[in-house]
């Protein structure tokens, strides 16, 4: 993710195969504070805004994952953290 620190963050992330993506937004308490589907991608390259505006500053962590079209089966993508700043 960069820029980090920061209130907005781009979170970039590649797909080896396409799929329903979703990204998941934790406080360090493990409370998810944002969950937002993202649509079906293609493999390859992809990048999703977060915008900490609002929130408490701090360290937060994410997850990015992608659900196989046809099952349903969730597969990671990527993980990672960012410090959002007020």
């Amino acid at each position: 993710s960069h820029p980090n620190p920061g209130t907005k963050t781009t979170i970039e992330y590649t797909l080896a195969q396409g799929g329903a993506v979703s990204l998941e937004v934790y406080d360090v308490q493990g409370r998810l504070v944002e969950r937002r589907a993202l649509g079906v991608r293609p493999a390859g390259s992809g990048q999703v805004e977060f915008d900490g505006a609002g929130r408490s500053a701090g360290i937060y962590l994410y997850r990015v994952q992608a659900a196989d079209p046809t099952t349903g089966a969730l597969r990671p993508v990527g993980s990672g953290r960012m410090i959002i700043l007020e």
